[in-house]
């Protein structure tokens, strides 16, 4: 039995139920936290049914309270299809105890009612094994996790949106609290004070950082998927980590560590989270294509390119609180995400070109130091935005020809491609 474990607070539950239904897993997920423990059934990446231990989402009261079944049909109807050997919900369906669609909307119903608790969960952690129950296999239920996750996370917005925010008193309480640099960072993950503790030390080995990266087989799973995407172009399927650390190199593997870790800072924000990283790694892809055209080290503008978004993240979570409209909340992200994420980076211990690459990005006149770095990562944010305009490089940020840049312009609908394919 091959089991995926982790901690709630750095993975977040849209984020595994998206990774089982995109890699059409079969097992049971299961989710804790103190003294409830809810499952999820997952085959062929679809929901076929769903438990939870907590008062009022219990399978036999749901249906009681819900869909008039009664309890002791309920139980009967588990007792003979353990006895039979068959599905559960098979057996509710053969027997005419509950009609089809009527069971599929009331497990849909219930699934979306236990999902939309837990993303409350500052906490908890997860277990996901390859094994399903026979008495839930092959059952009639087929349920779109995409759905799930989209209406639980809609419902659970709706419920903590209350009166509405004045959009001048949330900017003036992120101001404060950057000014006085205590805005809600997250601590680094454990993962990466591994790798860091490791990579300290005089006689650390590669196999030692592979052991540590492979205790996370999602994070495993994305880094092999970036190393072997048509934009790194190898020759042969890179099947390891060795190798993808050895083709990549330690710098690039730790930036995709860091992304990870913090796409599931804001879980109520998935479908935001994931615009966010595609653009950074679409970002990443073309700072390389530059930084290598502009003789400048390509596997640091790589991480630059990955990184320079990462304040965004931070503020979705800290805006998940306010009661705001999307135009004001899309503002405050626009003028803070340089400013947080140089701070977050600063927590983290980044190198100084990927900080100064963070909070100059925009505005890349203002840096003193790592200028040509700093130009390439304005750049490539630039391009990767779709806002390239005639003359974008003048004077200092000329770190390119104009045919250079042309070259990488027609590249651009490639990388975008590429990175379609891998978030």
């Amino acid at each position: 039995m091959k089991k995926v474990t982790g901690d709630i607070g750095l993975m977040s539950l849209p984020d595994i139920m998206q990774w089982a239904e995109s890699s059409s897993k079969t097992g049971s997920l299961a989710i804790r936290r103190h003294d409830i423990s809810k499952m999820f059934y997952i085959q062929d990446g679809k929901i076929i049914f769903v438990s939870s231990q907590k008062p009022g989402e219990r399978l036999g009261e749901y249906f009681a309270a819900v869909g008039n079944v009664r309890p002791a049909e309920i139980e009967n109807a588990l007792r003979q299809s353990r006895q039979l050997g068959v599905p559960f919900t098979g057996y509710l369906v053969s027997e005419q105890v509950i009609e089809q669609k009527k069971l599929e909307a009331l497990i849909e119903s219930l699934a979306e009612k236990i999902f939309t608790d837990a993303l409350g969960w500052e906490d908890g952690s997860f277990e996901f094994s390859d094994i399903i129950p026979a008495l839930i296999l092959n059952g009639p239920v087929k349920l779109s996790i995409s759905f799930l996750v989209f209406q639980s996370v809609k419902q659970y917005d709706e419920a903590k949106r209350g009166v509405a925010t004045d959009a001048t008193d949330v900017l003036l309480e992120l101001s404060n609290q950057i000014s006085a640099g205590n805005i809600d960072i997250p601590p680094a993950p454990l993962i990466m004070h591994k790798l860091e503790e490791a990579m300290q030390r005089d006689d650390f080995s590669i196999q030692e950082i592979v052991k540590i990266i492979m205790s996370d087989q999602i994070l495993t799973s994305k880094i092999l998927r970036v190393v072997n995407s048509a934009f790194y172009s190898s020759q042969n399927e890179i099947t390891s980590l060795q190798q993808a650390l050895i083709f990549m190199g330690l710098k690039s593997i730790l930036s995709i560590v860091a992304v990870h870790s913090l796409s599931s800072f804001a879980p109520r924000n998935p479908e935001k989270i994931q615009e966010i990283l595609r653009h950074s790694l679409i970002c990443a892809f073309v700072s390389k294509k530059i930084a290598s055209a502009a003789r400048i080290d390509p596997e640091e503008a790589f991480v630059c390119g990955l990184l320079h978004d990462i304040g965004k993240t931070v503020l979705l979570n800290f805006l998940s609180d306010h009661a705001l409209p999307e135009d004001d909340k899309n503002k405050i992200i626009k003028e803070f995400h340089q400013e947080v994420g140089f701070l977050l980076a600063d927590t983290w211990k980044f190198s100084e070109v990927v900080k100064l690459a963070i909070k100059f990005h925009h505005n890349p006149e203002l840096v003193t130091g790592h200028k040509k770095n700093v130009a390439a990562i304005y750049i490539a944010d630039v391009i990767s935005n779709g806002r390239y305009v005639e003359g974008c490089l003048q004077g200092e940020l000329r770190i390119i020809s104009d045919e250079q840049l042309q070259e990488i312009l027609e590249e651009l609908d490639s990388v975008k491609d590429t990175v379609s394919s891998l978030i």
